[in-house]
């Protein structure tokens, strides 16, 4: 039987012209309207998606065996047809699939079924500024414990949570909360680097603002983005 459904999956894939094809649910864009969505791939207009107007939704790299899942995952009710509700469900789901259960898993290192600032920070160390990445893990940490649960990960993954924390690059800085900046702390406003240049860069940039020499940024000295309190 499963054979059989990929078989027929994959004649109905092959008989899609390339056009038809518009991008992949798993990569689907925070701008992206679902419902929009939907009535793109509902070619016939009749309210609902078949098996192979559910196809075009995906990737040209999904394969039969992938198709056939997803479908069935969405078709709720069993019948061979998505509606806009089942659909809407499906989209929204924030159950984490096999996929987001391997990279979580990659990510905690030290096993213990939840990711802490520093494993969710890794793969972004030399990207992103340390407080860009700060004010992403706070914004998907949503039960404010310090931790990401694959719940959590997987919500902010899909765009499914707000990725901001609403704090000011200051705030979010100032790890201590002494209301001012060190060095130290400075240094996490910008992205991590090995180079002698930028660092001595980036300490030049710090002094610049220091306007009474005395070591730490206040924020009257520095403050983009304005002051939350």
């Amino acid at each position: 039987m499963k054979l059989l459904i990929q078989l027929t999956a994959l004649t109905l894939l092959v008989s899609l012209p390339a056009s038809a094809r518009r991008g992949d649910d798993d990569n689907h864009p925070e701008t992206e309207d679902d419902a929009a969505k939907f009535a793109l791939a509902d070619a016939d207009s009749d309210g609902f998606l078949s098996y192979a107007e559910f196809a075009t939704t995906l990737s040209d790299s999904a394969d039969a065996e992938k198709i056939a899942r997803k479908f069935a995952k969405a078709d709720a009710d069993g019948d061979k047809l998505v509606s806009s509700d089942e659909w809407m469900a499906y989209k929204n789901d924030g159950s984490p699939d096999d996929s987001d259960a391997r990279k979580f898993a990659a990510l905690d290192t030290s096993g213990d079924g939840r990711l802490d600032f520093d494993e969710f920070a890794e793969p972004d160390l030399r990207k992103r500024p340390l407080v860009r990445i700060r004010d992403r893990f706070l914004g998907a940490d949503t039960d404010g414990d310090g931790f990401l649960s694959l719940e959590e990960w997987s919500a902010y993954k899909g765009h499914r949570v707000k990725p901001t924390s609403g704090l000011t690059q200051f705030e979010l800085a100032d790890l201590n909360d002494d209301k001012s900046l060190s060095m130290k702390e400075f240094f996490q406003t910008y992205p991590s680097t090995k180079s002698k240049r930028r660092k001595d860069s980036i300490r030049r940039t710090f002094r610049r603002f220091d306007k009474n020499d005395d070591s730490v940024l206040t924020r009257k000295e520095w403050n983009p983005g304005g002051s939350h309190r």
